[in-house]
């Protein structure tokens, strides 16, 4: 079964938040840390941020450089 890689901009998140709720994805911060786990709240300029481990994080759109995650193909 192929997938596709698919990356969102920091700015078009609220846009993308239908396709990448519930699901596994990365957070590639701007200073090229990643993070892999599920988004949990975004509000304003904040998004909580729940690790595979469970831990909870805050990042701020301004430190995130781009989501990523991986969609099957149909």
């Amino acid at each position: 079964m192929s997938k596709r890689l698919f990356r969102i901009s920091p700015l078009k998140l609220v846009e993308s938040i239908q396709d990448i709720s519930d699901r596994q994805i990365s957070i590639v911060l701007k200073n090229r840390t990643t993070f892999v786990g599920k988004i949990i709240n975004i509000k304003s300029n904040n998004v909580t941020f729940e690790l595979i481990f469970g831990k909870k994080i805050e990042f701020t759109l301004n430190s995130i450089s781009e989501i990523i995650y991986d969609k099957l193909s149909s």
